[in-house]
């Protein structure tokens, strides 16, 4: 036994296990937003090349603890660059002189130094080896520990959650049932928000809009100021309050966010009335309806780009210099993996009335929302920055023009082309960030187009009673209508909200 303890000892475990850490350890800090499927690909890549490094060393200094404390040295300050050059970026009085021709050569320098030492006649690497073996697994078993209790909080998320659908609801006897659309751009504001905000004036979107049929809730605030806790609120009909214990104020645990809005009231309700459920891609994981009757994603080789997460561990490491200096790993093509999921939900759209019905299709656009690659013409736009305020606002402004001239072409196919006229329902599901108080934030875009006319419509109209409505209307509910209330909190505490009150007129 003892024999086998210190052969375990001296093997340097400790390059697998740091090559490993940092791509585990971003997703363990990710692990609510990111698919275990985009995961894979860079950890494999990871110890694959920290292993190959180690093999090579060892052949070149034919010594195994040698070669492993040059390896882990590369891999170490390969990964941490990222983090470095993020964190210096943030303190004022050095935000100057943070630049990558500063920054490399001194990275580049304190290697060296690393790699001499190691390789002195008179260094002992054995002796660490023991010690790095028992640091990096320690360090490893935080992250995988974090993974494992949001699989096991996801789980309890499940079984806790409704499976069914709201009772009492026929479909419609006397014509086809409408098909019904559902799509969400993210981030975008009310009119007053935009025109105050970001200097952007959707007048002509909006009348281009009633044109067609629609009407425009011009008073609606989004329920809650983050994407998943409105999809929560709007795709069950209610406030968070109602789902008993799972947001109790002051909780960070997000693992049920994702199976309300994944296994929703309005979904399963229309799914059991004979609804076909349509969903895209849309880039993360928790507005994926990847188990929809039919779950739509653009055509991409496997290395045509990479994903968000794979995107973010560049931005992380050595990679983020040859990133931003538009080196090598800048994305060659002339899309990107957002923009192409845009455009592809876009095109797609307007052909889905052909497809047999009647369908409930869910679009979670991520627009005017950063990334801002699209121009203001739906030119794609490399690399464009969201760090200041300024850029941010460009860069929203842009996109906010493009995706207000595409959505009335798109609603134009959507009625043009169904049989029976269709449901559309466009919000935003909160405002723009930057946006100065917590009014900005709330205000949104939220516009119907009901074949049956606007009937209970209203300005101040918010989504948690959109589907109440629809109910009511189409379906024999008798859903009563709740208080149109925002709420506001903060990301590091969720839970805990606050009422942001409504500066428009009511109904």
């Amino acid at each position: 036994m003892a024999s086998k303890t210190t052969t375990f000892n001296k093997a340097p475990w400790y390059v697998l296990l740091l090559s490993a850490y940092p791509v585990v350890a971003l997703y363990a800090a990710n692990v609510t937003e990111v698919p275990l499927s985009d995961f894979w690909r860079m950890l494999l890549l990871s110890i694959g090349g920290g292993m190959a490094l180690l093999l090579i060393f060892r052949l070149i200094l034919k010594s195994w603890a040698r070669a492993g404390l040059l390896t882990v040295i590369l891999v170490f300050m390969v990964f941490a660059y990222g983090h470095v050059y993020n964190t210096l970026k943030v303190v004022p009085v050095l935000v100057p002189f943070v630049r990558h021709r500063l920054l490399l050569p001194a990275w580049g320098a304190l290697t060296c130094l690393g790699l001499v030492l190691v390789t002195r006649p008179s260094a002992q690497p054995e002796k660490a080896t023991p010690i790095l073996n028992a640091v990096t697994l320690v360090a490893l078993i935080l992250p995988l520990v974090q993974i494992g209790i949001n699989c096991v909080r996801t789980h309890q998320a499940q079984a806790e959650a409704p499976q069914q659908g709201l009772p009492g609801l026929v479909m419609p006897s006397d014509q086809m049932p409408p098909d019904i659309y559902y799509i969400i751009l993210d981030s975008y504001g009310n009119a007053e928000t935009l025109k105050k905000y970001m200097d952007f004036d959707n007048t002509e979107f909006l009348e281009t809009l009633r044109a067609q049929g629609f009407y425009v809730a011009e008073c609606s605030q989004a329920n809650y100021n983050s994407t998943e806790l409105s999809f929560v609120s709007s795709l069950n009909m209610n406030y968070l309050t109602a789902f008993g214990d799972a947001f109790t104020p002051g909780s960070t645990d997000r693992s049920h966010l994702s199976i309300y809005i994944k296994g929703n009231a309005t979904r399963y309700t229309l799914s059991e009335l004979g609804y076909q459920i349509v969903a895209f891609e849309t880039g993360f994981y928790w507005s994926q309806w990847d188990d929809a009757d039919l779950y739509l994603t653009p055509n991409r080789r496997v290395w045509k780009g990479w994903n968000e997460f794979e995107d973010l561990l560049v931005k992380t490491s050595l990679l983020r210099a040859l990133y931003d200096m538009n080196i090598l790993l800048q994305p060659q093509a002339e899309t990107s993996p957002h923009y192409e999921r845009v455009s592809y939900v876009l095109d797609t759209l307007k052909a889905l009335p052909s497809m047999p019905g009647p369908k409930f299709v869910f679009v979670h656009l991520i627009m005017p929302h950063y990334p801002f690659d699209f121009g203001s013409n739906g030119e794609f736009i490399a690399s464009w920055s969201s760090d200041s305020r300024e850029s941010y606002l460009e860069g929203y402004r842009r996109q906010a023009i493009y995706i207000s001239k595409v959505i009335p072409q798109v609603t134009a196919a959507l009625i043009a082309n169904s049989s029976t006229p269709p449901i559309i329902i466009i919000q935003g599901d909160h405002g723009p960030s930057y946006a100065d108080n917590r009014t900005g934030r709330a205000g949104i875009l939220n516009v119907y187009y009901l074949p049956k006319g606007a009937g209970d419509l209203y300005p101040g109209i918010s989504p948690v009673n959109t589907f109440r409505l629809i109910f009511n209307t189409y379906f024999g509910g008798k859903f009563m209508l709740l208080d149109d209330v925002s709420y506001y909190s903060k990301i590091s505490d969720p839970f805990t909200v606050t009422e942001v009150p409504n500066p428009c007129s009511g109904k």
